[in-house]
């Protein structure tokens, strides 16, 4: 979980003081009551609802390649970084791929990705400054929605009780996951933790 997508508590542990809940932003009024379900950053892993997140994570991928879709409908279509670096490498002037780079970043859609994501836009966020649009989206959408699906709880990475960690993005990681937080006992805490290195 990202700490702007919290992990919706189980209606019937509304209120527990075990869960870790974000402060209210400052000039909250005091008593105002929170809009939609009851949210939290972590807590016993039984009073947790994983399928609510992973139901969630699912929406917004769909939500997102939508947005993408809607996007590259009005633009011509773009080449992947991968593709312009290969080509430029194999031209007969053999061009640095800071110039594939830069050619790459003036196409019509991957300007429109980067004005949204410094607009703020909520389904292209400032991650996709850093990321290739293009290559994001050739994914097929049923494998990248089953992605968002399998590592909706688990996250980037996870870190078990016993001190392993293990990086998301390889093969299997998200079963692994899924099965280490489940078979958890529901007294164990889990907490969403954002980190960088």
């Amino acid at each position: 979980m990202h700490p702007a997508t919290p992990c919706p508590v189980r209606p019937a542990h509304d209120g527990d003081p075990g869960s870790s809940r974000p402060a209210p932003s400052p000039g909250t009024p005091a008593g105002l009551a929170p809009l939609g379900p009851p949210e939290c950053h972590g807590g016993p892993r039984g009073l947790l609802g994983p399928d609510a997140v992973r139901q969630r994570a699912v929406r917004e991928y769909d939500a997102l390649r939508g947005a993408w879709e809607d996007l590259v409908a009005v633009h011509p279509p773009a080449r992947p970084l991968g593709e312009s670096v290969a080509r430029h490498e194999a031209g007969p002037d053999g061009c640095p791929s800071a110039r594939a780079k830069e050619e790459h970043l003036l196409q019509p859609p991957v300007q429109a990705v980067a004005r949204r994501a410094v607009a703020g836009d909520p389904h292209f966020g400032r991650a996709f400054l850093t990321t290739d649009p293009v290559a994001c989206f050739a994914r097929d959408h049923a494998a990248a929605r089953e992605v968002a699906l399998r590592t909706a709880m688990a996250g980037h990475a996870l870190l078990t009780l016993d001190g392993r960690r293990r990086d998301g993005g390889g093969e299997g990681y998200g079963e692994w996951a899924d099965g280490r937080l489940e078979h958890l006992d529901p007294e164990a805490v889990v907490v969403d933790v954002l980190c960088h290195r």
